[in-house]
């Protein structure tokens, strides 16, 4: 024993050993602090740290054999000086990174990035003047034409308008509106049509002063081309009184007809106002406008966009199988493409379509740039992007996408909730339950921000606290399939398997009368310990190409699955 001993000491094995270690662990915390800005992908983070692995064992090997007294050039000392060294360096490194790249206050954060760079807007819900209440679609549907006419003004940023909605009938002045959303101008007014008439009047505010810039008042017969002439010479007069330059190719989309024909005209601005309302019969009644709309004019391409959209969303809320939803969305997408192919709108959608439908990430990335090259104030485009770059682990790359889209469409509750999402799947557990409690601040019913809060709760180890928090999204919500396998997967984490069972074959007997989506199921049974029953639904799940599949990268929930073969051999059949 002791002439081993003596040989450590000659060979400076114990030295040796503390300053690879710190070595390894200061490379580790420099690879984690610029993964992110350079887009360092997971796969190679990982064959990085396996390739320290194997220099540990290198590295001893040849101070064993090579390692007797007098032939190594290093003293003990020495080594235990570049040990310290190198651990000091990567604790500063770690510090740093969390001051500086992880605050601890996402709000803060928000409120330190600067104003955008070019003139933002927001076009707040137009006034329904109408003596008829049942005109209210027809204030909303202008409404939605001036953002997206004015959206296609490349030099100008303009706010969604899900978050314009949250200032209808509101008594606040412009500037404390544009304070809040952090824009420039306000543009306000009334809509109505009446006796065949339609009459619209329209102000432009300085978000900073108050001060009223432009107005002007348009009483047109009501046809579709002097409607889409008001849209079309307000969009022009706001350009005119900011000095903000129309591009060439910008001009014919801003005055674009859509249709010729009044009713599908009107039918589609019906089917947007059934569509924004997020409900499962709204979406329903979304649908048969749309269609009222194209049976009036088959080439109605916004219409095609608007039954996109509408699948595609009944997809992702599990209303329809993946299939099926994803399916329609895409042939509805590529028709509005095939009639109107600078629709920035049916781009996203038919990305958001390729991608949950058939895991097609090079054709969804494509999608999605063109339609942000086409509109790049659509937020929803900014968001869905920005979630695919997550799930390829992206991060730093996603994360400011959905921040963008965030910033374009800031009173969304989805959007918002996006963002604390995709802060999630990116382990940033702190930022991600300060997200979703903000998003919690702005409208404690929104059940989602409940829901999905669980989930850094969760990976935090604050097991109770998610589980009530997954409680109170079922007790706004409903019992829905995924919030009871979401509340099955909890108490897996928590430790109460018999009751994490227990929900899983509550799921089974359900899936007997409604969808379930198999990887929902799969995820509780990961956590209950039945791996194998867990691989049997993944698989299950592959085969319905179940659009969940898309988080098997990037969600954490899936780590105890990730050094199984198996496990691996799906990623690679999903693209990931």
């Amino acid at each position: 024993m002791t002439s081993f001993t003596e040989r450590l000491k000659e060979r400076k094995l114990v030295q040796w050993t503390l300053a690879y270690l710190a070595g390894a662990w200061l490379a580790i915390q420099v690879l984690d602090a610029i993964a992110d800005v350079w887009g360092v992908s997971i796969l190679l983070q990982r064959v990085i740290q396996s390739l320290l692995g194997l220099g540990f064992l290198f590295t001893l090997t040849i101070a064993w054999y090579h390692g007797e007294q007098g032939r190594q050039r290093v003293t003990g000392p020495e080594l235990l000086i570049i040990a310290g060294l190198c651990a000091v360096g990567g604790v500063l490194i770690a510090l740093l990174r969390d001051d500086t790249t992880r605050p601890a206050n996402v709000a803060e954060a928000d409120a330190a990035r600067p104003r955008r760079e070019k003139p933002s807007i927001v076009v707040l819900p137009l006034q329904n003047v109408s003596r008829d209440p049942a005109d209210a679609y027809f204030a909303d549907g202008m409404h939605e034409e001036l953002i997206g006419r004015l959206s296609q003004i490349s030099a100008l940023s303009v706010i969604a308008r899900t978050s314009a909605l949250k200032y209808r009938n509101t008594e606040q002045s412009a500037s404390e509106i544009a304070a809040e959303l952090r824009v420039d101008y306000v543009l306000e007014g009334s809509a109505t049509k009446e006796n065949n008439r339609v009459r619209v009047h329209a102000q432009l505010i300085d978000g900073h002063t108050d001060e009223h810039i432009w107005a002007d008042d348009y009483d047109r017969d009501l046809t579709v081309a002097h409607m889409i002439d008001i849209q079309q010479e307000v969009a022009n007069q706001v350009a005119r009184a900011l000095s903000t330059r129309i591009l060439p190719e910008e001009s014919p989309r801003i005055g674009a007809r859509p249709t010729e024909n009044q009713e599908a005209y009107d039918a589609y601005w019906r089917g947007r106002y059934f569509w924004n309302q997020r409900t499962q019969e709204a979406f329903q009644r979304a649908v048969e406008y749309f269609n009222r709309a194209l049976a009036l004019d088959p080439d109605y391409a916004t219409a095609y966009a608007g039954l996109a959209d509408s699948y595609n969303t009944m997809g992702s809320f599990f209303i329809l199988p993946s299939q099926e939803a994803f399916g329609q969305a895409r042939t509805y997408a590529l028709k509005a493409l095939e009639l109107d192919e600078d629709l920035a709108e049916a781009h996203a959608s038919l990305g958001y379509a390729r991608l949950n439908g058939s895991w097609d990430w090079a054709s969804a990335e494509a999608s999605y740039l063109r339609a942000m090259r086409l509109n790049d104030s659509y937020a929803l485009a900014h968001q869905w992007y920005g979630q695919l770059l997550v799930y390829l682990g992206r991060s730093a790359q996603g994360i400011a996408e959905l921040r963008q889209a965030a910033d374009l469409d800031p009173m969304s509750l989805p959007t918002l909730a996006g963002l604390g999402y995709g802060l999630y799947l990116t382990r940033r557990y702190e930022e991600s339950d300060h997200q979703f409690r903000a998003v919690q601040e702005l409208d404690s019913t929104f059940f989602m921000a409940h829901l999905f809060n669980a989930l850094p709760l969760l990976q935090m180890k604050r097991h109770d606290e998610a589980i009530a928090e997954v409680e109170r999204a079922i007790a706004l919500g409903g019992r829905q399939p995924p919030f009871v396998a979401l509340l099955g997967t909890a108490r897996g984490l928590a430790g109460q398997t018999e009751g994490a069972i227990e929900l899983a074959e509550e799921l089974v007997r359900v899936s007997k009368q409604q969808h379930v989506a198999p990887e929902q199921i799969a995820t509780v049974y990961v956590h209950a310990g039945r791996t194998d029953l867990a691989f049997d639904l993944l698989e299950r799940a592959f085969r319905e190409q179940s659009y969940g599949l898309i988080y098997l990268r990037s969600d954490p929930l899936y780590d105890p699955l990730r050094s199984d073969p198996r496990f691996q051999d799906l990623l690679r059949r999903v693209g990931l």
